[in-house]
């Protein structure tokens, strides 16, 4: 018997779902808002969410993390009954188990039900085979965990892995997770900086060369995808390569093997391959910029790491592993952190993440190595400034002017409370859209950012307010 929680605002569909499961014998709980999902979700401790989009207080996309977070977290299968590619594409990458368009076909429902009940006692299981080796990678916030799951159940197979992120998030550490945990751990981890892959030399540093295939080749030379036989070969930002070079990495996968330059006959590698970028290489793909065929190629698994912003809790772990680290390479004291250091950390963006965060701890350990203590002002000015920048921003925002309820007068009866809600946030959510597509030019990417709602959202609003 399992836990199963209904989220949904239309009471019939719960009673359908519910009479629906209930031969199944499993304990079965109800919730119409989001509110009163996350307040009876730790318990309930649910194997199987049921999850509407559209609910009183908000879209369901936007509280997937906190619904799907925590040690033991549950399926999720959407219910909706907007039909949205983009919105069940997000859905289906954030990692839901799948995703049923209304009205609902219940033996569609009672075999999704079976499956991601199954699903979930494998992956329970699975969760025994933990990774053992994450050196560097701190934290423990909900998003980072899902990655590192992914991670280890990437290091268990072979298949060729795409590690997605902006830029200073990790990757290549996740790459190394891999690696260490994988049956290739006792070969060669091997990184290709396709960002600093010359046209002239490229052949050479990746096949190698014999000696004297060209002016200045005094000996034999192996080349990068020889010496990574039998390990792992890491592409770091593969969405660098030109056109060409993608055709070039094309054909070596395709077959393994390859000639160094001024060679008679071919080598062969077994390598595993794992790449990393900070594009969006879809897109890059709908633009022809990267070939479909090697994306393909590349993406058999996929891994995405949250930027530090979605992670704040995480700093401080990062603060005092990494600062404990620097000093011991420095070979000075550990340094005492400071509750207002933290703090003044904590308030800033870091659009370099953890390679950011790291680096501004190195200079100022490396500044002060005498001081006990760490407190905003041993920051660098130029961080320093960032910071008060974003905490004068948040001061000096406007304050908000009059709102949908301003000049509501109740005369006679009241309305139905239900209704007028509806009603009021509707019209408000209308203004702010309008506002919101007027700033950006009504791109949904930039819409997003400004608004700190999901893609999937901005989509379903231009649905709603089209006209």
């Amino acid at each position: 018997m399992a836990n199963i929680l209904i989220i949904d605002d239309d009471v019939q569909i719960n009673r359908l779902i519910a009479k629906t499961l209930g031969p199944m014998k499993h304990e079965i709980r109800n919730a119409h808002t989001l509110a009163q999902a996350l307040e009876v979700l730790p318990a309930a401790r649910p194997d199987l969410v049921f999850l509407d989009l559209v609910l009183p207080d908000g879209n369901g996309l936007d509280r997937l993390p906190e619904i799907m977070g925590g040690q033991n977290p549950p399926e999720v299968v959407i219910i909706t009954g907007t039909r949205d590619p983009n919105g069940a594409k997000y859905a289906l990458e954030t990692g839901v188990f799948d995703y049923l368009q209304k009205p609902l076909d219940l033996n569609a429902v009672r075999l999704c039900c079976k499956r991601a009940l199954e699903f979930k006692h494998l992956r329970s299981q699975r969760r025994e085979v933990k990774l053992f080796k994450r050196d560097g990678i701190i934290g423990s916030n909900p998003k980072l965990e899902q990655c590192l799951e992914e991670t280890a159940r990437a290091a268990a197979v072979d298949s060729n892995i795409l590690i997605t992120g902006e830029t200073g998030t990790g990757k290549e550490l996740i790459a190394r997770a891999i690696h260490e945990n994988s049956p290739r751990a006792a070969n060669n981890f091997v990184i290709v900086d396709c960002a600093a892959l010359k046209n002239t030399l490229m052949e050479s540093i990746l096949f190698g060369h014999e000696k004297g295939a060209f002016t200045g080749a005094e000996a034999r030379h192996q080349g990068r995808v020889f010496t990574a036989h039998n390990g792992t070969l890491f592409l770091d930002e593969i969405g660098e390569l030109d056109l060409e070079a993608q055709k070039r990495f094309l054909r070596l996968l395709n077959n393994k093997s390859f000639y160094p330059l001024g060679a008679k006959s071919p080598l062969t590698s077994d390598f595993r391959l794992v790449s990393a970028t900070n594009r969006d290489l879809e897109t890059e793909v709908a633009q022809n910029r990267f070939r479909a065929d090697l994306y393909y190629r590349i993406c058999g698994q996929k891994i995405h790491l949250p930027p530090l912003r979605e992670r704040p809790e995480d700093i401080r772990e990062l603060v005092f592993f990494y600062g404990e680290r620097i000093c011991q390479r420095m070979q000075v004291k550990t340094k005492k952190i400071y509750p207002e250091f933290l703090e003044a950390l904590c308030s800033y963006d870091w659009p370099g993440n953890v390679r950011e965060l790291i680096n501004n701890l190195d200079a100022v350990i490396a500044n002060y190595p005498d001081d006990i203590g760490l407190h905003p002002r041993h920051l660098p000015a130029q961080l320093r400034v960032a910071i008060f920048n974003e905490q004068m921003q948040e001061t000096q925002a406007p304050q908000p002017g009059p709102t949908a309820l301003d000049g509501v007068v109740f005369n006679g009866d009241l309305p139905d409370w239900k209704a007028l809600r509806r009603e009021v946030l509707d019209s408000l959510e209308k203004r702010y859209f309008r506002e919101l597509e007027a700033r950006t030019g009504g791109r949904a990417k930039d819409m997003a950012a400004l608004s700190g709602l999901t893609q999937a959202r901005i989509y379903e609003l231009f649905k709603k307010h089209k006209d």
